[in-house]
């Protein structure tokens, strides 16, 4: 929370949860390769490349909408 003018690339198989009091955040997807790198993050964290909902979070508490109102 209380992040501004954040950057998040992400691989995550679960939708980000982003709570109020943040502004300007971006969230683009991981974007790296190596030819281990699906074997590696499914060892050490079991996240797969399969499903990534980078792009898909989760808004929790007010909108800046609910301030104007």
């Amino acid at each position: 929370s209380a992040c501004s003018k954040c950057t998040f690339h992400l691989c995550t198989p679960t939708r980000p949860v982003v709570l109020s009091g943040n502004s300007d955040l971006t969230m683009a997807p991981y974007h790296t390769y190596y030819p281990k790198l699906e074997d590696h993050l499914r060892t050490v964290s079991g996240v797969t490349t399969e499903v990534n909902e980078w792009n898909n979070p989760l808004l929790l508490g007010k909108s800046e909408l609910d301030y104007l109102l």
